[in-house]
């Protein structure tokens, strides 16, 4: 990497940096400083140029203000021939009124599909009663 280190960013070659590399570039060249800190290695030089780790840091920082208020959907999927119990304490539901693990439930005390979105009202009860019993 340190034979790399001034090719990095090259402005004569377009080139598509992920967000992935520029952070694991950023983080190895402050994990190699750390280092010299502690007096771990004898290398006293940088993994990045300073002005491309200006760059990255500052690729970086835009791309995380630029997402930072996008919603994050979560995604569960259930398999009800596969589910044998609900893991973890059971809360009651407060809109369906079944038992539901914590684990899988949503704001103001309700299970995470009757927080869901449907078609209609017969659809969210054919998903939401599915395989679950008062008892």
């Amino acid at each position: 990497m340190l034979a790399f280190k001034d090719n990095w960013n090259d402005p004569l070659i377009p080139q598509t940096w992920t967000f992935g590399c520029l952070t694991l570039l950023i983080d190895a060249d402050e994990t190699h400083q750390k280092q010299q800190d502690m007096n771990l290695t004898d290398n006293q030089s940088r993994r990045l140029n300073p002005t491309d780790r200006i760059l990255f840091g500052r690729l970086v920082t835009k791309r995380l203000e630029r997402h930072i208020g996008d919603r994050l959907p979560a995604r569960v999927t259930r398999v009800l021939h596969k589910t044998i119990a609900l893991v973890g304490p059971l809360v009651t539901c407060s809109e369906c009124q079944y038992p539901r693990s914590v684990t899988i439930m949503g704001a103001n005390g309700k299970y995470g599909l009757c927080l869901g979105e449907y078609a209609n009202e017969k659809h969210k009860e054919k998903h939401v009663n599915k395989g679950v019993s008062k008892t």
